[in-house]
């Protein structure tokens, strides 16, 4: 804040005196009563006048000043840093906090993958409607520890009759390894809705085409709540927003990729994708 000087804090009482002293030049001095009490009275409402005026200046100067040092405050630190390799540093921290504003202005929350995965198997524990996800096959699902909990979320959500679906992103030689036929079996008998969509029926995502703007790696919680594993640089391995907008996007794409999926089923003792 920027203080006054104490001309500035003695300015009212200075403006007193001097429409209290002329009023009394005009009283005792010139005999006119008249003149000297509108002298006193103007100068009553004219000291009033400009202090309320000095008061408001004073505090939009103040609010201007700090929203200055806010908006120029990674200026100012750029400014004080001497080391060219610190420089650099602070400029790579700048740009990674770039693009976080930039997902928050969207309405995501950047997660790391602890996080991440936390939040999954939590919100996955409060659905009570159903739950879409898509998912490439990721090594992990029966040894890796936070996939495992994340997994055992999916099989307690399934026994209280939330409608689970999670559509596999793969390839087709990948529908014959053991490892994939386990996984596929056991979701099915754990009461959870399996569906396979094969890369090489996919559009091939080029600029502009809605390929391009899905991860195949996201879940839908109830139809309000998006988690999504995104492919940036950075220390964030994740996004979560409720935006209602963006969630309708998520749900346009779930649909738009189970367009192009196939169900899951057992035949013969091995999961095999039919239309």
């Amino acid at each position: 804040m920027i203080r006054k000087t104490r001309l500035q804090s003695m300015a009212p009482f200075i403006e007193f005196l001097v429409g209290g002293g002329l009023a009394l030049f005009f009283h005792f001095g010139l005999h006119n009563p008249d003149a000297a009490y509108m002298i006193f009275g103007f100068g009553i409402l004219l000291t009033l006048a400009t202090f309320i005026l000095r008061e408001e200046s004073t505090h939009l100067r103040d609010g201007l000043a700090e929203e200055y040092r806010r908006s120029h405050w990674t200026a100012l630190q750029l400014s004080r840093i001497r080391d060219n390799d610190c420089q650099e540093k602070a400029r790579e921290f700048l740009a990674e906090l770039r693009k976080n504003f930039a997902l928050l202005e969207q309405g995501h929350i950047p997660l790391d993958e602890t996080e991440l995965l936390l939040e999954a198997a939590r919100n996955m524990d409060h659905a009570v409607g159903n739950v879409k996800a898509v998912n490439p096959l990721n090594p992990g699902w029966a040894n890796r520890g936070p996939l495992v909990r994340y997994y055992d979320s999916n099989r307690r959500a399934a026994g209280r009759g939330v409608a689970i679906t999670r559509i596999f992103v793969m390839r087709h030689e990948q529908l014959d390894e053991p490892e994939v036929q386990q996984l596929l079996l056991n979701h099915l008998n754990d009461g959870i809705g399996v569906r396979i969509v094969f890369r090489e029926e996919l559009p091939s995502g080029g600029e502009g085409g809605w390929a391009s703007e899905t991860s195949f790696n996201f879940v839908i919680f109830d139809e309000c709540l998006v988690l999504d594993v995104r492919k940036t640089q950075g220390p964030h391995y994740g996004t979560r927003t409720r935006v209602p907008a963006e969630v309708a996007k998520y749900r346009r794409l779930y649909d738009l990729i189970d367009h192009n999926s196939h169900n899951a089923v057992q035949e013969g003792g091995r999961i095999v994708a039919i239309l």
